[in-house]
This record gives structure tokens, C-alpha cells and sequence, in this order.
């Protein structure tokens, strides 16, 4: 079970439909053991972005989506759980992509918070193929996701 706290300065989206989509995949995340986990999402504008990208990657420039992942995670049988960690969104960045892709706002937020999440519970996106698994796996959860729920974010 993961537990999602959302963070927001923004009116651009409901947390709960990303807390829903998120609880949802993680719940399908196929190497994952079951327990009590924890995450948060933060939905920054580009100056907090450019900040936190420079500061945790030397890098001063915006970026779609970050991940932090907390190391207090406790997978020993006897109590599997604990704060997965933190996944940084620029709204700006996020909004300009999801016109670029032709779909909505709410969905590209959606995309991005699922590659945080994997990255989170130790997906890696450093190779081509690394990379192109990763995009298949947020699609296809992303899509579960929608025929589930009845409805197309």
C-alpha cells in the first residue's frame, strides 16, 4: 500500500487524481513488496525547479520531473515499509510538454509522477532500453489507470 501526500502552490489539478493514479500503479508495480510505503509530490513552478535541479544535480535549468529517493526504506520481512521519498514536478515545464504531446495538462502530470514513482522503488532510465521500458511500463499504467477509473485524464 503507498500512502501519497500532494504538494501545491498551483490550481491547476485535484491531488487526488494523481494520489488515485499513483496509489493505483503501485498497487500493480510487479518487483514490489507489499507494506506500508510513503511518498510526496510536490508540483513546483519553474524557479523552485531550476533551484532544486541545481542544487541536487549541478544542473541551473528547468526540468520536467525529479526524483528523491529517502534511503529509509525497511524491506526486511518482518516490516516492509517506510518513506520512499520525494518527486519534484515543474508545472511550467509540464504544461508546455502536454501541448507538445497534444493531450492534457492533468495527463502529462500524471506521466511525469509515474516516472518519479519508478524511480523511487529502483527503476533506472540510464540506457535506451533502460529508458524505453520505463516509458512503456508509465503508459501502460497510465492507460490501466483510465479504463479502470472509467474516465481519460
Amino acid at each position: 500500500m503507498l500512502s501519497v501526500v500532494i504538494s501545491v502552490d498551483h490550481e491547476i489539478v485535484e491531488g487526488d487524481d494523481l494520489r488515485h493514479l499513483l496509489e493505483f500503479a503501485f498497487d500493480r508495480l510487479p518487483l514490489f513488496p507489499p507494506g506500508h510505503w510513503e511518498a510526496t509530490v510536490r508540483l513546483a513552478d519553474g524557479d523552485e525547479i531550476v533551484r532544486l535541479h541545481d542544487r541536487f544535480f549541478g544542473n541551473p535549468t528547468d526540468t520536467d520531473v525529479m526524483s528523491f529517493p529517502s534511503g529509509e526504506v525497511d524491506d526486511t520481512p518482518s516490516g516492509r515499509g517506510g518513506y520512499l521519498g520525494d518527486i519534484a514536478i515543474s508545472v511550467r515545464v509540464s504544461a508546455a510538454q502536454a501541448t507538445e504531446h497534444g493531450h492534457s495538462h492533468l495527463r502529462e502530470l500524471c506521466f511525469l509522477a509515474l516516472h518519479g514513482l519508478l524511480h523511487l522503488v529502483g527503476y533506472h532510465d540510464g540506457t535506451p532500453d533502460e529508458r524505453d521500458a520505463m516509458l512503456a511500463l508509465q503508459s501502460s499504467l497510465l492507460e490501466t489507470f483510465e479504463i479502470s477509473s472509467g474516465r481519460n485524464l
